[in-house]
């Protein structure tokens, strides 16, 4: 018989309101800027936005915005489009399939959340399918196309020469940016971005902090979103707002934790890591489901990334309730980012090229297996994770390629319950719902 459904009881969030506000009035003027002419960049999603902002070009991030359209319903239209019009392989990118269908269909002046881009930016960094789909939609659309070359880190870290390479590279695209379209980069926005980006910072690693509580006072698959309008907008302009959002988040989250304490709300059975992307349309569906055994997903693998240090595990620097003068207090006295007389020091003579090589390639998928599975072991630990779900994306073989090596030593050396599930973040005719049901009934039950 099936279990009657059972949600663990969380308070909703207000803060969610602010963040989708936040994000439409950026889509809104994202559709005004390109309406006034200034210049437009699709971009890989893995490059920093603020760099372009720095040079007054608009960034696009295609990725993030083809798995809004999955979770709309939208994609299967810009599948067909692809596959019909240009015989792409099913097995392609879903991803990728969506961005092209996406300009297939919008037409060439483009749409509110994607205009026409004058430039196209990739990387190789998470793959090459986003080059080839870049240098596919240049051929066709005749748009200026850019390619970024990331190396790997085979032994941890990167190396001085690695950083090095990659500065070079952004520094050669400024450069190019200014001379042959009048686009320079502005030194003085660079300044204010880091500054904003430091509190920002200080108050999202509080909230990860925050999320680690038993019962957790946030869904792992929802947290990511309130990252969302860092990621999209203009920090060194928008920096406030942004932080402003993530305050109520904070709080809001601070004052679940004490109903937590005093009982209000039903512990959680089970606490879920989901790792790898996430089934887009299917994210509440895989919700309710899991609800049913009292389970919760506390962490993903998509936004745990930055966070592999010590200081997740520290107590939490803030007072609640948490206010603006609080950040900017101790965002003055933190050694977090940056440390005092050296922070002026950059700030009198900066190194933007640097500074956003360094923080690519520290959030880059390149990264070696056996740091990956030193962070994993940090995160199950910290945020007392009972079982691991992957997710084999049928179309990603990047994200996909290392999964068998990574569920081995979950299960063999962490003894962590783990389940693999085979499907696609986007595209719905490459697997069954029905399946992952069962599934993934069988795995909760088992824990």
């Amino acid at each position: 018989m099936t279990k009657k459904i059972r949600a663990i009881k969380r308070p909703p969030i207000v803060a969610t309101v602010v963040a989708n506000n936040l994000l439409d009035k950026h889509f809104t003027s994202t559709q005004t800027w390109a309406e006034e002419g200034r210049p437009v960049a699709w971009i890989s999603g893995d490059i920093p936005a603020s760099f372009f902002f720095c040079m007054g070009i608009l960034p696009v991030y295609p990725q993030y915005l083809s798995s809004m359209q999955a979770v709309r319903g939208d994609e299967n239209a810009l599948f067909e489009i692809m596959e019909g019009k240009w015989e792409m392989p099913v097995d392609t990118c879903s991803e990728i399939k969506s961005i092209l269908g996406a300009a297939e269909l919008n037409g060439p002046e483009g749409s509110r959340t994607m205009p026409k881009p004058n430039f196209l930016i990739g990387t190789n960094g998470i793959c090459s399918q986003i080059v080839k789909g870049f240098e596919f939609l240049s051929q066709n659309r005749d748009i200026q196309n850019y390619t970024i070359d990331i190396p790997a880190a085979y032994a941890g870290d990167y190396t001085t020469a690695s950083i090095t390479y990659v500065e070079q590279q952004l520094q050669a695209l400024a450069e190019e940016m200014g001379e042959k379209h009048g686009l320079f980069f502005d030194q003085e926005k660079f300044i204010k971005f880091r500054k904003n980006s430091h509190r920002i910072y200080l108050v999202w690693e509080e909230i990860y902090k925050l999320s680690r509580t038993l019962p957790s006072p946030i869904d792992g698959q929802d947290l990511g979103a309130f990252f969302l309008p860092y990621l999209l907008m203009d920090v060194a302009e928008q920096g406030d707002k942004i932080l402003e959002m993530l305050i109520m988040l904070y709080n809001e989250l601070c004052k679940t934790v004490q109903k937590n304490e005093g009982n209000e709300i039903p512990r959680e059975r089970h606490r879920l890591m989901w790792y790898s992307l996430g089934i887009y349309k299917s994210k509440n569906f895989i919700k309710r489901t899991l609800a049913q055994f009292d389970a919760s997903i506390v962490l993903t693998s998509s936004n745990y990334t930055e966070f592999l240090g010590e200081d997740l595990m520290k107590p939490l620097l803030f007072e609640y309730p948490l206010s603006k003068s609080q950040v900017d207090q101790i965002s003055g006295n933190s050694p977090h980012l940056e440390q005092g007389s050296e922070l002026e020091e950059k700030e009198q003579n900066p190194s933007p090229f640097h500074y956003f090589a360094e923080r690519y390639l520290k959030l880059n998928f390149k990264q070696d297996t056996l740091k990956e599975l030193q962070g994993l072991k940090r995160m199950i630990e910290a945020y007392e994770i009972d079982g691991v779900i992957m997710h084999m994306n049928q179309n990603c073989r990047t994200l996909s390629l290392s999964q068998p090596q990574i569920m081995e030593y979950l299960i063999k050396e962490l003894e962590t319950p783990t389940l693999m599930l085979h499907a696609d973040s986007m595209d719905e005719r490459h697997f069954s719902l029905g399946q992952i049901t069962t599934r993934l009934e069988a795995f909760l039950e088992d824990l």
